[in-house]
């Protein structure tokens, strides 16, 4: 092989090899709530406006309660696409005697940083609704102990909201309270127990209708190529000559 396909074959070659894309840096600097718009005149109402309320009298195990806790702080990193979970939701239900809530709205507050920019005070909210069942018989189909009591999440469904960063739009979209990855639309928790639910969100990027980086890449190394072999075919005619 003489000396200019050697070089040809070098050229194509190193023209071919692809370009790595760009990762995306993705954090979730912090995931706050509060409880707010609590109705049905409760009885002793702790917590209003923090990440925790309680109601009721309690028969000797405490009030019952809502609390959302966020995932972040401590920060994490988190993939395009991926679903990750925001924080979780806990009802803790403890057998009580005077009036109860009849729901309350969760007020969550997002922090994040993309590539270096940051975004605070993004926010979402979800409606609740609170059966403080009578802790007598007859109980709602469904439930385990005397009496369950249940919670309904009126807009458990997908909010998104979509931003700009360094010229490419970005959506983060909570997907909404999930139980062992399913989305409810009712849950009921046992006297004298916990249920959990986990928030989840995913955030993508928008997709530009023009070629990646290696499409171009590997139309130019054709053209390329098809040149270089045009100017070798030439010099050989030149040389027989």
């Amino acid at each position: 092989m003489n000396k200019w396909k050697i070089a040809f074959c070098a050229l194509v070659i190193s023209l071919a090899l692809p370009i790595t894309a760009h990762a995306t840096n993705i954090k979730i600097n912090s995931v706050s709530g509060i409880w707010k718009n609590v109705t049905g005149n409760p009885y002793n109402l702790n917590g209003n406006n923090t990440k925790q309320i309680s109601w009721g009298k309690s028969t000797g195990n405490g009030q019952s309660s809502y609390k959302f806790q966020g995932k972040a702080p401590p920060i994490f990193s988190v993939d395009i696409n991926t679903p990750f979970t925001v924080g979780t939701f806990t009802h803790y239900n403890n057998p009580i005697q005077e009036n109860s809530i009849t729901g309350a709205t969760l007020y969550t507050t997002f922090s994040l940083t993309i590539d270096g920019v940051t975004l605070n005070n993004l926010h979402f909210s979800y409606n609740f609704l609170h059966n403080e069942t009578p802790n007598s018989k007859p109980c709602q189909a469904g439930s385990a102990s005397v009496c369950d009591d249940i919670v309904k999440i009126t807009n458990n469904v997908a909010q998104s909201d979509t931003f700009k960063i360094n010229g490419v739009d970005y959506t983060i979209s909570f997907t909404g309270f999930k139980i062992n990855g399913q989305t409810f639309s009712e849950f009921f928790t046992k006297e004298n127990y916990t249920n959990t639910a986990s928030l989840i969100a995913v955030i993508t990027k928008a997709v530009v209708g023009v070629p990646e980086p290696e499409t171009y890449l590997t139309l130019g190394s054709f053209i390329l190529a098809g040149a270089v072999l045009a100017a070798l075919s030439k010099r050989r005619k030149t040389l027989k000559t």
